[in-house]
This record gives C-alpha cells, sequence and structure tokens, in this order.
C-alpha cells in the first residue's frame, strides 16, 4: 500500500479511534473500550483482508453476463417503491446486500473473505453495484480503491443496503464517503470522516435493519494534506438471523418482539448477540 514510512492506519474499536503506523502487515494493533469480549473474533484480527478468491457472484436478477444493474437512489441513499423490488428473495438462511461503489475511473476492488471479489475499473463514471446473499454471521470486506490519476487522487465513496424481503426496500446499513466531490480525498478528510463513523459504537448505523458494521478501520499512502491515490477501509458485516419488524426509515427502532416465553433469552430475541460466521 505505497511507502510504509507514510502510510497510517485507523482504527475503531469499542467507540475509540486508535493509530498506528504500517510497519508491516502486523503492525496494525488492537484495543477499545469496555464490552470488546462481546466483539467476534472477526471484529479484532488485525490481518488485512486478502484480494481474490474468485469473482464476487451477483445474487440478484438485477445482474446478468458478470454486470449488476444498480438500483435507482437519492442522494441519501433512498430508493423507491417501484425500484427497490427483488424478483426474486435469497434462498432461506441467506440475507441479500447491495455493496455499491462511489463514481469515477478510478480501480475500485470490493472483496468479501471467503467469498470473493468485485471489481470496478476503466472508463466507467457511473457507480457500480454488486448483489451478494450472504448468511448469518460476522463477513470481513475490503473496499480498495486505486486513483486512476495518481496526482488527482482518488474518491473513495461505498454503501452497503441490506434488503427486506417482507417491506421489499432496502436498510441503509453503511456509508462511506471522504468528500463530496468537490475536492480532493485526503488522509486528513478521510479521518475526518472515519471519526464521525467511530462514534457509532454499537455499529448499527440503520437500527430498522439486521446489521451492524464493526472493526471500522482505514490506510492510506500519502500524508496528510495530499490526495490520496491508494486508500483501503476494512469492516466486518455483522448480520443477525432475525427478521426486521420494521421497515426502512421507521422512526425510534427498537429491534425485534421477543418471541420466546418469559424468562427464556435466544440469540434470535431482543438486544443483538453475536453469531459469527461459520
Amino acid at each position: 500500500m505505497g511507502d510504509s514510512s507514510r502510510c497510517v492506519r485507523y482504527v475503531a474499536l469499542g467507540g475509540l479511534l486508535l493509530t498506528f503506523a504500517c510497519a508491516g502487515p502486523t503492525a496494525e494493533k488492537s484495543g477499545g473500550s469496555g464490552g470488546s469480549a462481546k466483539l467476534p473474533p472477526q471484529v479484532l484480527d488485525p490481518s488485512d483482508v486478502i484480494e481474490g478468491g474468485g469473482t464476487l457472484p451477483g445474487s440478484s436478477a438485477r445482474c446478468q453476463g458478470g454486470l449488476c444493474q444498480c438500483r435507482e437512489i437519492d442522494a441519501a441513499g433512498r430508493g423507491s417503491p417501484e425500484t427497490d423490488a427483488e424478483s426474486a428473495p435469497p434462498a432461506p438462511g441467506y440475507k441479500r446486500f447491495e455493496l455499491r461503489t462511489g463514481r469515477g475511473d478510478d480501480t475500485m476492488r470490493i472483496t468479501i473473505e471467503g467469498v470473493g471479489t468485485f471489481v470496478k475499473s476503466g472508463p466507467t463514471p457511473d457507480a457500480r453495484c454488486i448483489y451478494v446473499d450472504l448468511p448469518a454471521g460476522a463477513h470481513r470486506i475490503r473496499y480498495h480503491v486505486i486513483a486512476a490519476n495518481p496526482t488527482q487522487g482518488s474518491e473513495p465513496r461505498l454503501r452497503i443496503s441490506e434488503y427486506s424481503e417482507k417491506f421489499k426496500r432496502w436498510y441503509r446499513s453503511f456509508g462511506f464517503r471522504c468528500t463530496d466531490g468537490s475536492q480532493p480525498c485526503t488522509k486528513d478528510l478521510a479521518r475526518d470522516e472515519f471519526e464521525r463513523l467511530a462514534k457509532q459504537a454499537d455499529g448499527k448505523f440503520d437500527p430498522c435493519g439486521s446489521a451492524k458494521v464493526q472493526g471500522l478501520r482505514f490506510s492510506t499512502d500519502r500524508e496528510a494534506d495530499v490526495a490520496v491515490g491508494d486508500f483501503n477501509l476494512q469492516l466486518v458485516l455483522n448480520i443477525y438471523k432475525f427478521t426486521p419488524r420494521f421497515a426502512p426509515d421507521t422512526p425510534n427502532c427498537k429491534g425485534l418482539t421477543p418471541t420466546k416465553p418469559a424468562g427464556t433469552t435466544s440469540a434470535d430475541d431482543g438486544e443483538m448477540t453475536v453469531q459469527p460466521a461459520k
């Protein structure tokens, strides 16, 4: 990821923002405040997600011939009832997610560990999407951007959305955008956005959905005020088994209504609990 003497990694754990020099593959450390013992091991894994593992398969009817047609969304990432519905649901035991890149000609890679890698490259100014079906559990994801023009820099942007088969709409599970396109992304601007995201300590960016984004970390290859040419964002998408009972954007979502008799508990009831991927 470039000159390690200039590379700095930022890691968010337990609501704390930690900073480490990229001196080597084991240089990144982990830590956090109380509650880290409840985190899945994937969140505490300091290693880089290795790109590759084959092409990330598209699991929606929106995907044909290796390309997926992105659904229409507004500036806030919201879709509409007319365009959100999937023509076929995911298989039992799986949930569907949309991973959407930024715009521009930069090369962008999205890797889901153990599943595969999706690549956006070449002169394709529009955003690109991949739709994947994943089982409940903690899945490590890497978003890697290489600037088409190193002098101009890159514009990292990633959105993750979860599909609701019940409501035929999408939950806005996560969004990272370094800049609004009016200026190049620098390490300082990326850190500002990262600090904002890190304040969401529980990782549930959309309280109506059933997924958390945890273990955020990013690294760049440039000095603080220079446009980044190589950018890496890693996260853990922690997917829970329960079916959300609220539609996207419902005010004051509170999670799953308990269905077990009083005095019993289950990983599918009440407060979300960790269910690492097998």
